[in-house]
C-alpha cells in the first residue's frame, strides 16, 4: 500500500470512528431537553451532556466537510446550491410539521410564524451550521492554506465578542467544535500514533475539560470567560472521545443497524422540538411520568425522523437523476 493509499485508509478510518456516537448524542440532546418535566440529579447531569453533544455534532460536521473537499471529486461544485436545497429539506418539512401538529391537537391555530424566526429561537442549531458550510466554502475557494487558522479566527471571534450581543448563548458555547473537526482531519494521524498504553494524554485532555467546566459554571452564561470556559469543555471532550474510540474494531464501526441509526440522527435532532411541545402539552392536560415522557418523545421523534428519511432519500434521488448531481 502507497503512503498516499495509506493516507486515503486512515482518514476513512477516521471518519467512520467519529460517526459512531452520533444516535447515541442525538438521544442524550432529546431527552436533555425534556428535563423540565422533572428534577433530578440525573436529568441535571444529561443537561450538561447535552452541551458537549451538540459540540460533536459540529465536530463532524468540521471533519466531515474536511474530509469531503479533499476526498470527494468535484466536491465544491454546486456545493452551495446543494447544501441550499438540503437547508431547505430539513427546515421547510420540521415547519409544516409543527405548525400541523399543534394545529390538529388544538395547541394553536395555523400561523403565519416566519421561518426565520422559528429557526432563530428553535432550531438554531441549523442556522450556526450552515453558516459554517458557507465560511469553509468561502476559505476552501480563497484561503485553501489558511483554513485551519482562519476557521480557529473566527470561531475566537464568535465567543469574543456574541456575548456582547442579544444573540443567544448556545450560538457560541460550542463553535469550537467546528474547527477541532476541521484540525482532526488536519492532524488526525499524530493521533492515531499515541501509544494505547499511554494514559497522559487522556488525563490531560479530562483534566482540562473539568477545569473549564468549573470556570464556565462560575460565571453568568452571557459572559466571555462562561463562553472560553463551555468552548475548552466542548474541545476535550469532542478530542477525549475521539482518542477512545479512535482504534475501534470494524465489526462496531461496519454494524448495519448502527449505520442506519446515524443516519436518522439529524432527523431525530430537528424534529424533537415540536413533539417535545405537543406530549408537553397532553403532559399538562393529563398529567404523566417523566420517564414515561421522555421515552415516549424519543420513540416518537425516531419513528418521524425515520419516515422523514425515506420520503428524502426518494425525492433525492430523483433529483439526481434528473440533474446528474450529487447531494451530500
Amino acid at each position: 500500500m502507497t503512503s498516499e493509499h495509506s493516507l486515503n485508509f486512515r482518514t476513512n478510518k477516521i471518519m467512520q470512528v467519529i460517526n459512531i456516537f452520533r444516535f447515541f448524542l442525538s438521544i442524550l440532546i432529546v431527552i436533555g431537553h425534556t428535563r423540565y418535566m422533572g428534577d433530578s440529579l440525573f436529568l441535571q447531569i444529561i443537561a450538561k451532556i447535552m452541551l458537549v453533544s451538540v459540540g460533536y455534532f459540529f465536530f463532524l460536521s468540521g471533519y466531515g466537510l474536511s474530509y469531503s473537499f479533499a476526498n470527494k471529486p468535484l466536491y465544491d461544485d454546486k456545493f452551495l446550491i446543494n447544501k441550499a436545497l438540503s437547508f431547505i429539506s430539513l427546515t421547510l418539512p420540521v415547519y409544516i410539521f409543527q405548525a400541523l401538529i399543534f394545529f390538529f391537537l388544538d395547541i394553536k391555530p395555523l400561523s403565519t410564524e416566519p421561518i426565520l424566526d422559528y429557526l432563530y429561537s428553535i432550531n438554531w442549531y441549523l442556522l450556526e451550521l450552515y453558516f459554517f458550510y458557507i465560511l469553509f466554502f468561502i476559505l476552501f475557494k480563497f484561503y485553501f492554506k489558511q483554513i485551519e487558522l482562519l476557521t480557529w479566527i473566527t470561531c475566537f471571534s464568535m465567543i469574543i465578542f456574541l456575548p456582547l450581543t442579544d444573540i443567544p448563548p448556545q450560538y457560541y458555547f460550542s463553535c469550537c467544535g467546528f474547527a477541532l473537526g476541521v484540525s482532526i482531519y488536519k492532524h488526525g494521524d499524530k493521533l492515531l500514533s499515541i501509544r494505547d498504553d499511554s494514559i497522559i494524554p487522556y488525563i490531560l485532555v479530562l483534566v482540562s475539560g473539568l477545569l473549564a467546566s468549573m470556570v464556565g459554571l462560575s460565571f453568568p452564561q452571557r459572559s466571555i470567560i462562561a463562553a472560553i470556559g463551555k468552548n475548552i469543555v466542548v474541545v476535550s471532550f469532542c478530542l477525549f472521545l475521539f482518542m477512545v474510540i479512535r482504534n475501534n474494531n470494524d465489526t462496531v464501526i461496519n454494524s448495519k443497524l448502527l449505520f442506519y441509526l446515524n443516519s436518522i440522527s439529524s432527523g431525530i435532532y430537528i424534529y424533537q422540538f415540536p413533539i417535545i411541545k405537543a406530549l408537553r402539552n397532553y403532559w399538562d392536560i393529563h398529567g404523566i411520568k417523566y420517564s414515561f415522557f421522555s421515552i415516549t418523545v424519543v420513540v416518537a421523534t425516531a419513528i418521524v425522523a425515520s419516515v422523514d428519511r425515506v420520503v428524502k432519500i426518494g425525492i433525492i434521488t430523483i433529483y439526481e437523476k434528473r440533474y446528474k448531481t450529487n447531494i451530500d
